[in-house]
């Protein structure tokens, strides 16, 4: 089934994200000096009151301008019940486009899962948030702070809200995951818990000799306890910006970056969250620099030092590759550090998932990457390697996709997670996607989607 929506574009002229009540730091202030009961008690009360009044603010009903009813240029489909947001133009046109056409699905996530569920019980103040949101925004490039700005006005949100929607898992890493003086002592409290993470990714390639006929094969899993909240949120975005490369990646409704992704010269590249205590005070979040690794880059050489020359917020590890070549190399990455492993010459295949293999890197987890969480990495990093070798040289589409169920079985045996929320598999040189969203998934469960706008005929590429 195939639904279809368009919106049609602003006139000339027109321009080209809470309180916390559940961990509240009681008996401190901002100073660090005690305070009474009653004055806590008061600030919970206004915490919980403001709160109700964003959530609220969120809900109501949104009057948009005849200007963002006249908007060219987008459209939304459904195939297979895999949702497809089709933008382009400059990055206000492209923002605009979403928030217009996702105004709804925007808008909830913001009010149940941002406002109504991490900020309501993570251990740090809206204000904080919105503070250290727009402090480390100014890091990012201009153009993705015009497409956050139109995909606010189109879904009739604030800036700030869309701006914590595009930020707040970063945020809350940072203050949860590493109390530091670097940063606003209020938002980064000591009394917040270090927390086991809510996500489990794998990623992957293949190319050469590892598959058939040679052509990269790039796949990327994620499976998080947070699935049953954002598996209706799931988005496949297709860009075409009047500068830059064309792309498809996956990633939330609202969002401007992406958690895997593949562009008209056949670059991919897929994300595996890897926590460090390595992270800085300012930079970008890397969904924003693989969204940026899309836009502008054309071979390995440039991506690695678009990710390696980027001031970082903190790190993960990346499998980036090349169709055109083929090759593919793993990045791993801190806020100040990094190490590129290629592939080796006998195996041109690669996988990472939620560790450091480099040991200066790996030494800046210890403090924040648990036993348990690690031992899990591990033991996916060894499952997902083990097959790769065995069917090293027969690799194709269909070992591919059950590589990615596999892995999806693998999460549920270890118990952690809430089941696979996205399964994608990228493969350039047919400018396709196979992609399954939900939990459980199995081979049956995957969509092809084919963009013509990546295909090296009509990208000029040779």
């Amino acid at each position: 089934m195939r639904q279809t929506a368009e919106v049609a574009s602003p006139g000339p002229g027109s321009p080209e994200g809470m309180p916390c009540p559940a961990r509240m730091m009681e008996g401190i202030t901002p100073a660090g000096q005690s305070r009474g009961g009653h004055s806590t008690l008061l600030a919970g009360v206004v915490r919980y009151v403001v709160l109700a009044l964003l959530v609220w603010a969120v809900g109501l009903p949104v009057s948009l301008s005849g200007e963002v009813d006249a908007l060219p240029g987008g459209r939304l489909e459904e195939v297979g019940g895999i949702r497809l947001a089709y933008l382009s133009g400059e990055p206000y046109q492209m923002g605009l486009q979403q928030g217009a056409l996702l105004r709804e699905p925007i808008r909830d996530l913001v009010r149940g899962y941002v406002l109504g569920h991490l900020v309501a019980n993570e251990g740090a103040g809206h204000f904080w948030l919105l503070a250290q949101a727009r402090f480390v925004a100014t890091d990012y490039p201009e153009a993705l702070r015009s497409e956050l700005e139109g995909i606010a006005d189109g879904a009739g949100l604030s800036y700030s809200d869309v701006l914590l929607l595009n930020t707040i898992p970063d945020l809350l890493t940072l203050a949860h995951r590493l109390p530091s003086a670097e940063l606003v002592p209020e938002l980064f409290s000591p009394a917040a818990p270090l927390q086991s993470s809510s996500s489990l990714c794998t990623a992957f390639a293949g190319w050469g000799g590892s598959t058939e006929g040679g052509r990269l094969l790039v796949g990327h899993s994620l499976e998080s306890s947070e699935g049953r909240r954002l598996r209706d949120h799931l988005l496949v975005t297709i860009r075409q910006p009047n500068r830059g490369n064309a792309s498809v990646s996956v990633g939330l409704v609202g969002s401007v970056g992406v958690w895997a992704g593949m562009n008209e010269a056949s670059i991919a590249v897929a994300l595996a969250s890897s926590p460090s205590v390595d992270v800085a005070a300012s930079g970008q979040p890397l969904p924003f620099l693989l969204r940026q690794v899309l836009d502008d880059c054309v071979d390995i050489e440039s991506l690695t030092m678009k990710l390696m020359s980027t001031p970082r917020l903190y790190g993960g590890n990346i499998i980036a590759a090349d169709g055109k070549a083929p090759q593919g190399i793993a990045i791993e990455l801190s806020a100040h550090r990094q190490a590129l492993f290629p592939a080796g010459v006998l195996a041109e295949d690669l996988a990472r998932t939620n560790h450091f293999l480099s040991a200066e890197l790996a030494s800046s987890q210890e403090m924040v990457l648990g036993a348990r969480d690690r031992q899990a990495s591990e033991s996916r990093l060894s499952r997902v390697e083990d097959w790769l070798s065995r069917n090293r040289g027969w690799i194709g589409v269909d070992k591919a996709l059950a590589l990615l169920v596999d892995i999806g079985v693998g999460a549920a045996e270890a118990e952690r997670g809430g089941g696979t929320l996205q399964s994608a598999l990228f493969v350039p040189a047919d400018a396709a996607l196979w992609i399954a969203p939900g939990l459980g998934a199995d081979t049956g469960s995957f969509v092809r989607l084919v963009f013509p706008e990546l295909s090296a005929a009509g990208s000029g590429l040779p």
